[in-house]
């Protein structure tokens, strides 16, 4: 029988840096993957229904990093549908939000009534507090950024047009389509996530707390009211990274 997530783990570290957790399907024997998968998603995140949509399992991987109160994973893995229902939610986890950045597959997400599609280059956000469905039918990347919804100060209507909206940053075609202020918050998220190896503990949990008030701030906007009533290190950020990605483009350095 294949070990549980946690004696499978395969934790590394840079010196000075924030270790990084790893769990891989890869040395999972094929039969026991769905099973290991499975532990592996709702030990990572809150628990969660997943099934597999492959006869044979292919071998995924979730990559994660602990920045103060904001945990970062990057997530490959086959086509599959996770649920999570009335009674997942109450053995915990109901306090969490997770943003999902895709980078390769689509995703069609359904809560509250709402449904989006996902492509390459958009991010949504699911509340753990409701039930809701996810399914991936084709191979997938995506950066998970998953927090405890205390840690943003989210209200009950910033919530509302926060989670299972389609958040579109126009990357995927390099386009200008898409919404301005998402593709600002996107750029930062991702140079977060991609530094996230290499970064100090003081420093990762300064910038974690500089995402979470740039999504405040996203969803004041998206609530019609102005953004300089946003967090003003959300608004400091906001302008700091407009001014880096007119300068640089979108792969700056997180500093």
């Amino acid at each position: 029988m294949a070990l549980a997530p946690e004696r499978r783990c395969r934790p590394t570290a840079v010196r000075g840096a924030l270790m990084s957790v790893v769990l891989d399907t890869a040395e999972v024997p094929s039969a026991d993957r769905a099973a290991y998968w499975h532990e592996a998603v709702s030990h990572t995140f809150i628990p969660l229904d997943v099934a597999l949509l492959e006869s044979a399992p292919a071998p995924a991987t979730i990559t994660s990093h602990r920045l103060g109160a904001l945990q970062v994973s990057l997530v490959r893995a086959g086509p599959q549908r996770v649920e999570r229902g009335a009674g997942l939610i109450a053995r915990g986890g109901e306090d969490h939000l997770t943003l999902a950045l895709q980078h390769h597959g689509t995703a069609r997400l359904v809560q509250g009534g709402h449904q989006v599609e996902l492509r390459p280059g958009t991010f949504a956000i699911s509340d753990a507090g409701r039930p809701f469905a996810k399914e991936l039918p084709e191979p997938f990347v995506f950066t998970a950024f998953h927090w405890p919804r205390s840690a943003a100060g989210v209200s009950e209507e910033d919530l509302r047009v926060l989670t299972a909206t389609a958040f579109d940053t126009g990357d995927d075609t390099g386009d200008d389509t898409g919404d301005d202020t998402a593709r600002l918050v996107a750029a930062y998220l991702e140079c977060l996530s991609r530094s996230a190896g290499s970064m100090e503990p003081q420093q990762a949990s300064r910038l974690a707390t500089t995402a979470l008030d740039l999504l405040v701030a996203l969803a004041h906007e998206r609530r019609g009211r102005s953004v300089p009533e946003a967090p003003e290190a959300a608004l400091a950020t906001l302008a700091r990274v407009k001014d880096h990605i007119l300068r640089h483009g979108a792969h700056w350095a997180v500093s």
